[in-house]
């Protein structure tokens, strides 16, 4: 499915099936482009809730998408083009499939990109959530030691900018 004619062909065979959308996606995922990966999987995800659960059930998707939308997120953050953007697609790549993400040792960098990010937004209380879970994410992975004082860094620097009495915008 790595050959785009035959992505293309696929989709042109069948548009209103969610196979062809979901291959797209990895391949898109697999090129780095996430933004073009995560509107693949979107269509794949509508389409899907039209199929019989049994054909759903073959296609694991969640695990990829999870994946492609925390790829996508790193992406915003090395363009520098806006945290908000970042966390929203963190965000959505933890509820698609948070074990995935804690399986294969993503979490501990998304808790950390996001608590800088909501430092940077004066968000305090958010980012220390996002520290503890990290912390909590590093504890379940077992190999994240430098993360974890990493961690402690952000739970120390929330502790003193709130004691400086900085409050959120």
């Amino acid at each position: 499915l790595e050959n785009p004619e035959h992505l293309n062909a696929m989709l042109k065979a069948n548009p209103e099936r969610f196979e062809p959308y979901l291959a797209l996606a990895v391949h898109l995922g697999k090129r780095g482009d996430m933004d073009g990966a995560i509107s693949a999987f979107e269509k794949a995800d509508e389409l899907s809730e039209k199929a019989p659960l049994g054909v759903r059930r073959q296609y694991e998707y969640e695990s990829i998408y999870s994946l492609c939308l925390a790829v996508a997120g790193f992406q915003h953050i090395v363009k520098g083009d806006g945290g908000v953007n970042a966390l929203r697609l963190f965000q959505r790549g933890i509820g698609m499939n948070r074990p995935f993400l804690a399986e294969n040792g993503h979490l501990p960098n998304i808790y950390l990109c996001m608590a800088g990010i909501y430092l940077d937004l004066r968000r305090f209380d958010r980012a220390e959530e996002c520290a503890k879970e990290g912390l909590v994410a590093c504890g379940a992975a077992q190999r994240f030691s430098s993360d974890k004082k990493l961690f402690e860094q952000v739970l120390q620097r929330v502790s003193r900018l709130k004691g400086k009495g900085n409050s959120p915008k």
